[in-house]
């Protein structure tokens, strides 16, 4: 059995042809030179043996070539979605990366270089970028929240957010992880960058390597490694927070309480602090209030938005609020006052009416309409 590699006539290249032909004779394969020296390139026909015809591809160019990626994580304030940067810089001709089946080429916001070819049909288990040359990089949006292929993000029950870059399933090459082929990576280097309002928990990975920790950046540097498998574990500051102010107002029908982007938020249906078509607090509206303000924390911004179903104001009511833009800025100024009264510093208030745009069901059905009429209070980092 026969085929044909070529090989530059740089000194990279010779040495590589030199290596190529000790490598072949401890293999048992015969090597036979079909030009000269002139040319940019040289021809080698490699003879294989018969028992390896069918085992053993050897690409002559990876015993030199440097091997260097860098691979840079952006996570988002929801914890999952991701901005992703990864750079190879390698001395090949060509270079395919290989991504999870199920990418998509609009996944990506930037390639470099613009020359290249996205091939979803040769490999069953991955969808390939093909790059005319040997250097490449690549800025996509992915969201990783349990992801069936490729690198994911899980919550645990205690709500520590889990980064995993390998789904356990071996590719059909026998490589996992983050790998390359032929050869190793000389250099490679993995970043995960977390919002403020995270912190990191615990990370490893199954190769040796530094690992440095700047503020809210983790890195991982590795030298001559392949098959890279990284577990890094991160939970939002305010957790204990979190946990808190659920026990706080444990067993009250009409409250919710859920992590948001920068901070934690309080859903409280409008039956918990009004009357219908009211914006005055009730007794036990104001019993709320005041416990939430009990747990306040001194640096932070407390945001209350009010908000409404769509049915339109009529009758007498209207003329005290004309539309649902009067009842929800009318009811969120009652809670701030509340808030306020309750001990809250004035300049860590604000508040904001939404009316019916910002529904969170449907206002098709009672329930639904029931769902959207509510004030949330958001507390968030103070970033003035």
């Amino acid at each position: 059995m026969r085929f044909k590699t070529f090989i530059d006539c740089s000194t990279r290249g010779l040495l590589s042809i030199r290596r190529f032909k000790e490598m072949a004779k401890r293999c048992g394969m015969g090597i036979r030179d079909d030009c000269g020296r002139t040319g940019a390139r040289r021809a080698v026909t490699v003879l294989l043996a018969g028992a390896l015809a069918g085992s053993m591809v050897l690409r002559s160019r990876a015993s030199v070539a440097e091997q260097n990626a860098e691979w840079l994580i952006f996570i988002g304030s929801d914890g999952h979605t991701t901005v992703q940067y990864d750079t190879f810089r390698t001395q090949f001709s060509t270079f395919a990366r290989y991504f999870p089946k199920g990418t998509k080429i609009e996944d990506f916001l930037y390639i470099f270089p613009d020359e290249y070819r996205w091939d979803t049909t040769s490999d069953p288990n991955s969808n390939v970028l093909h790059f005319p040359t040997g250097d490449y990089a690549v800025l996509s949006e992915v969201d990783l929240l349990d992801a069936k292929k490729g690198p994911s993000i899980t919550v645990e029950a205690d709500g520590t957010y889990v980064f995993r870059n390998w789904d356990g399933r071996k590719e059909l090459n026998g490589h996992f992880g983050v790998w390359i082929d032929p050869g190793h990576f000389n250099r490679y280097a993995a970043a995960w960058v977390l919002p403020e309002t995270f912190e990191f928990v615990s990370w490893k990975a199954n190769r040796e390597g530094k690992w440095v920790k700047r503020r809210n950046t983790l890195a991982f540097f590795g030298r001559n490694v392949n098959d890279l498998v990284f577990t890094v574990r991160f939970r939002r500051r305010d957790r204990a927070a979190l946990n808190e102010m659920r026990q706080l107002l444990a067993g009250r029908e009409g409250v919710e309480v859920e992590s948001a982007g920068d901070g934690l938020r309080v859903v409280l249906a409008d039956t918990v602090l009004f009357k219908s078509g009211s914006a005055e607090i009730g007794p036990e509206g104001r019993a709320v209030i005041a416990r939430i303000a009990s747990r306040r924390r001194p640096q932070a911004r407390i945001v209350v938005e009010g908000h409404t179903d769509n049915v339109p104001i009529r009758g007498a009511l209207a003329q005290r609020f004309p539309t649902n833009w009067e009842l929800s800025a009318a009811r969120a100024l009652a809670v701030v006052h509340e808030l306020a009264r309750a001990g809250v510093p004035e300049d860590q208030l604000e508040a904001r009416a939404f009316g019916s745009t910002r529904p969170r069901a449907s206002n098709a059905t009672p329930e639904g309409r029931a769902r959207n009429r509510r004030i949330e209070i958001l507390f968030a980092q103070d970033r003035r």
